[in-house]
């Protein structure tokens, strides 16, 4: 499994490509979908593996899903998808509008690039924000970043929910798990568990 970061858009969103040597995933398309394709290259991407519905993690999903990607969102975001609740017109921008087509409800485990993806529900950010971990990397989107986490001052955010996702989720993993956020640089389960203030 070789992962790749490519930083998206005007507020430096982190999109990953996972792949192998027959297929690719894409983490988060926020943005760039010319960049992102091309990062891709020739493999066929299968999934488009979002961690929740803001606009700077969707952009161009509706893009990979033209081009034959299957759209994985948590149910508890789609909400979001109708209402305005991606944030897309909060920060003057526009979002091309898609249906996902698997609503995911945490605990799941989907297979791509000859790797495992448990879906681990991580409400918080959003009501549905999950993290997907991959042998000993963790997706974590919006809910962790190095030495903080996601707002939650935006529709559906709830700051208990948060924590308690912080403390029963993400904190339960191995503490060398790599973490690879939604904004920022990586970091480590054990890091944040001695560093971050939220800890």
């Amino acid at each position: 499994m070789r992962v790749q970061r490519i930083v998206t858009g005007d507020i430096a969103e982190n999109s990953y490509i996972v792949d192998n040597a027959e297929e690719a995933v894409v983490i988060d398309p926020g943005a760039d979908y010319e960049k992102l394709r091309a990062a891709v290259g020739a493999l066929p991407c299968v999934a488009v593996l979002l961690t929740h519905a803001h606009y700077d993690h969707i952009g161009v999903a509706a893009r990979f899903r033209q081009a034959g990607a299957k759209v994985y969102l948590h149910a508890n975001d789609e909400k979001l998808l109708k209402e305005n609740g991606h944030l897309a017109a909060l920060f003057g921008e526009t979002l091309e509008t898609f249906t996902p087509d698997v609503l995911l409800h945490g605990g799941e485990t989907l297979s791509f690039c000859g790797t495992r993806f448990s879906v681990l529900s991580t409400p918080g950010h959003t009501d549905g924000s999950v993290c997907y971990l991959a042998e000993n990397i963790l997706f974590a989107g919006d809910t962790i970043f190095r030495l903080s986490v996601g707002r939650t001052d935006f529709p559906s955010g709830d700051a208990q929910k948060l924590l308690d996702s912080l403390h029963r989720v993400i904190f339960a993993l191995p503490p060398d798990c790599r973490i690879l956020p939604g904004h920022g640089e990586e970091t480590t389960v054990r890091f944040e568990k001695e560093n971050n203030p939220y800890a």
